[in-house]
């Protein structure tokens, strides 16, 4: 969680991109999801930002209050997202497909 955490301190729309790479390249490499005995691996995840302090208003994230708080799961029709927000800043990283380790079946949000 500290790469994620380290994304609240986000101070100019520079260092965005950068946290964003490091956090997806963390998330994709070390994260696993284990969930009734079985584990999965995370393969492709997708970052909303709504700050206006960064001047940085993706159109696309959803504006659910709770995407102002850190480390809530939602599951939306078109992935599972973790809230990496605080206050003043809508923020959630989107798993989008993820690997059974076991079975290797795939699943896949809808692009």
């Amino acid at each position: 969680m500290e790469t994620l955490s380290s994304l609240l301190s986000l101070q100019e729309k520079e260092n965005v991109f950068d946290k964003f790479e490091t956090a997806a390249h963390d998330l994709v490499n070390n994260w696993m999801i284990k969930r009734n005995g079985q584990t999965f691996q995370i393969l492709e995840i997708e970052f909303f930002l709504r700050s206006e302090k960064l001047n940085h208003l993706d159109p696309f994230i959803d504006g659910h209050a709770v995407q102002q708080t850190f480390g809530h799961w939602m599951l939306l029709m078109s992935g599972v997202e973790l809230t990496i927000g605080e206050k003043n800043r809508y923020a959630s990283v989107r798993i989008r497909s993820i690997r059974n380790l076991t079975s290797g079946k795939l699943f896949n949000g809808p692009q």
